[in-house]
């Protein structure tokens, strides 16, 4: 990588990069790009499938259970207050 790649990189991440920064990621980067092509190189015999696509007659029907109710739901919360859950304020 050299370090008018990664001004462009920058550029489109809208991130601003100093002369100094390009030249400091330009180790960094390649040595990571590096890394992906010693695992690209690894030979792999028996791949597992990752993912199985779905269709709708795979999914199970939406049931509604009824819930736990207010005081089951409640019960282990560590702050409470008029029935629900007390939490801090956020701001």
């Amino acid at each position: 990588m050299t370090e008018d790649e990664i001004e462009k990189l920058g550029h489109l991440s809208r991130v601003s990069l100093s002369r100094e920064d390009c030249h400091h990621f330009v180790g960094k980067l390649s040595q990571i790009l590096n890394s992906f092509s010693v695992v690209r190189a690894i030979e792999v015999k028996h791949e597992a499938e990752l993912m199985v696509p779905r269709t709708r007659s795979d999914l199970r029907e939406d049931r509604h259970s009824g819930g736990c109710g207010q005081e089951l739901a409640l019960k282990n919360a560590p702050q409470k207050h008029d029935g629900h859950f007390r939490v801090p304020a956020v701001l």
